[in-house]
C-alpha cells in the first residue's frame, strides 16, 4: 500500500526537492512539480511531488492521517485478542 503524505519543501535544486514530513526530511523528485519553491506545501507518494496544497489542506490531511494511524486496530486476530 502506498501512502501520499502533506510535505513543506525546504530547498529545491537540480529536480529534487527536500521536504519536510512530520519531522523527518526526504529528498522527493519534482518532475510533476517542477516549480515548486521553498515553503510550499506539496502531496508526496511514491517519492515524487504529485500536487500543490494550501495550508489548510495539509493540515487536514495531516490530521486524518494521525487520526487513523493512532487508533487500535479494528480486527482482534490481528491484535491476538478474542472477540
Amino acid at each position: 500500500m502506498c501512502l501520499t503524505v502533506p510535505a513543506r519543501v525546504l530547498a529545491v535544486e537540480d529536480g529534487m526537492a527536500v521536504v519536510d514530513m512530520a519531522g523527518r526530511r526526504r529528498r522527493t523528485a519534482t518532475r510533476l512539480l517542477p516549480d515548486v519553491a521553498p515553503g510550499d506545501h506539496v502531496l508526496v507518494g511514491l517519492g515524487e511531488i504529485l500536487a500543490r496544497l494550501t495550508p489548510a489542506e495539509a493540515a487536514s490531511i495531516a490530521d486524518d492521517i494521525a487520526r487513523v494511524t493512532t487508533r487500535p486496530l479494528a480486527n482482534p486476530t490481528i491484535e491476538g485478542e478474542r472477540p
